[in-house]
């Protein structure tokens, strides 16, 4: 029901430029377990467009942990970077992603850095990412409770 809702949904944003439908769905999903439905919607996600690219990962909410694993899929299937994995890396929550599974980010990077066709400047990219991550997860940290040796 949740993914013809979905689709349902994309239609009438895509048709009519109605965004409320989908809006209000992102509202009532977002917080749910939406795994499956995201699994299922994002099965091919590089023919998606930035819009619906903009609403999966509102209605992911804060579930991470997909997301990451269907880049990983995606960037070791295609050995590259296209147009929709560069959007989802600048758009997505990168702090967050390792504050849930540091593990799984990690192996983002790594998938990252062993892509075979990748070009320079998506490697600067995924450097910058991973810099910007750092440095935020660094500020958000508190010194008072960091020790010298973990």
């Amino acid at each position: 029901l949740m993914i013809f809702l979905c689709e349902e949904c994309w239609y009438i944003c895509s048709k009519w430029d109605l965004k409320m439908f989908m809006q209000t769905l992102v509202l009532k999903v977002r917080f749910m377990d939406n795994t499956a439905v995201l699994s299922y919607l994002m099965r091919d996600f590089a023919t998606l467009k930035t819009n619906q690219l903009h609403y999966m990962l509102q209605l992911a909410g804060n579930n991470t942990r997909t997301i990451l694993e269907i880049l990983i899929q995606h960037i070791t299937a295609t050995q590259c970077l296209d147009k929709t994995t560069r959007y989802l890396l600048h758009n997505i929550n990168l702090p967050l992603c390792i504050l849930q599974d540091e593990d799984l980010y990690h192996s983002l990077f790594q998938t990252l850095s062993e892509a075979s066709d990748i070009t320079n400047d998506d490697l600067r990219m995924t450097l910058r990412l991973a810099n910007e991550t750092t440095k935020h997860c660094m500020r958000t940290r508190n010194p008072d409770s960091q020790t010298l040796v973990p």
